[in-house]
């Protein structure tokens, strides 16, 4: 919804930002300080969505709305902190990112929120917006947590994968 309010405001200023989804083919990602975060340790996610602010090249921010940092955080200080790429991870363990321009992911992406029900009944209380669905399509939250670039993908409404040091060089050269 942050994404989609921000495109009302000024599409222009969409232009500049990233949805970046974050898994791995084990569903298993850390992440260090979550407001969920216990004594130091990280909050091992299925999956996990940021948005990725390119103010200038010079300049970029993260917005994670489950954060224990300053919202919006500076790119380079949010990596350093919340995935801290000098620790050397299990491969079960590494993170892929997703990147998706913000239009296309306002255009394509959808979720009914039935990844959240167990037995019928919601795991945890769903946002209190309604679900996001297109006219394409009421569910394809999978397609973007998916992590085989290009296997899923529609004339890349799904944006491009890429690994960690990737992603992590493109928001370190930052201040």
């Amino acid at each position: 919804m942050m994404c989609k309010s921000i495109g009302e405001k000024s599409g222009a200023l969409l232009d500049r930002f990233t949805v970046v989804f974050i898994s791995n083919p084990g569903k298993k990602i850390p992440i260090w300080m979550q407001k969920s975060s216990q004594d130091g340790y990280p909050v091992v996610w299925d999956y996990h969505v940021i948005l990725y602010y390119n103010e200038d090249n010079d300049r970029a921010y993260i917005y994670d709305l489950d954060t224990a940092l300053p919202f919006p955080c500076p790119a380079h200080e949010y990596v350093i902190k919340a995935f801290k790429p000098e620790l050397q991870l299990k491969e079960e363990y590494q993170r892929c990112f997703r990147l998706i321009p913000a239009k296309d992911y306002l255009r394509g992406f959808a979720s009914d929120r039935s990844h959240m029900l167990v037995d019928g009944v919601y795991a945890s209380p769903p946002p209190e917006y309604p679900p996001i669905e297109t006219k394409d399509s009421k569910m394809n939250l999978y397609d973007y947590i998916n992590m085989t670039n290009g296997s899923n993908q529609k004339d890349l409404k799904c944006g491009v994968v890429v690994n960690e040091a990737e992603f992590f060089h493109m928001a370190l050269k930052t201040q």
